[in-house]
């Protein structure tokens, strides 16, 4: 796999944890009792974040529309497969885009440091035992 493919990859992976946890809330919940509930990698990416509720509503909100905007792509019988492609790689640039706009600098870096940190996880599973 090339790298631009493991970026397109890492990139649909990052958007879809971060949107379905926008849905899903914090990573570690804690109990009543002082435990922990494990959420998952959404909740953890939305907890490192640090989302304010408005934010997680205003980007809430941008992943549906961009989720109603993709299935019009798909739907859209007069065009060829590279021409869905091509509408939904910009779909997920300006999504990407609009996303990042509600972060703040601080968030931004942030998620910077948790997308390396797929990447890096993403490469490790790729590369078979004893080999680097």
């Amino acid at each position: 796999m090339n790298t631009n493919t493991t970026g397109k990859i890492s990139g649909i992976i990052l958007g879809v944890v971060l949107g379905a946890g926008l849905v899903g809330g914090a990573a570690v919940a804690q109990t009543k009792t002082g435990g922990e509930h494990w959420l998952g990698l959404r909740g953890r990416i939305v907890h490192a974040l640090g989302l304010t509720t408005a934010q997680r509503q205003q980007i809430r909100s941008i992943l549906l529309d961009a989720r109603a905007q993709r299935k019009l792509i798909w739907q859209d019988d007069n065009q060829t497969l590279g021409a869905a492609k091509n509408r939904l790689a910009n779909l997920r640039v300006q999504t990407r885009a609009k996303v990042e706009a509600v972060l703040t600098p601080a968030q931004r870096a942030q998620l910077d440091v948790l997308k390396g940190r797929l990447k890096s996880g993403l490469k490790d599973r790729r590369t078979p035992p004893g080999k680097v």
